[in-house]
């Protein structure tokens, strides 16, 4: 059985919310880019941040959030199995 996303991105996840606090202060809505526990971003969308990821980080897994003061749906564009 494939891995639960919150399970694959547990690192990330945690490196995002070490930082929340630090970007609600000036980058609502922007979107963070964070693979293990490297940090790139935040960008001006989503679509910069996935752009960085692969070409940063080739086709794998890495985590694009949208920093915002609450959880937002989880959004996939490549099957993480």
């Amino acid at each position: 059985m494939a891995e639960k996303p919150t399970q694959l991105f547990a690192v990330e996840l945690r490196v995002f919310h070490e930082h929340l606090e630090e970007w609600l202060v000036s980058d609502i809505g922007r979107c963070a880019l964070i693979k293990g526990k490297d940090v790139l971003g935040p960008y001006d969308t989503r679509n910069d941040a996935i752009t960085v990821g692969y070409q940063t980080h080739g086709n794998v897994p890495f985590l694009t959030k949208e920093i915002l003061p609450f959880d937002s749906a989880a959004t996939f564009t490549r099957s993480v199995a």
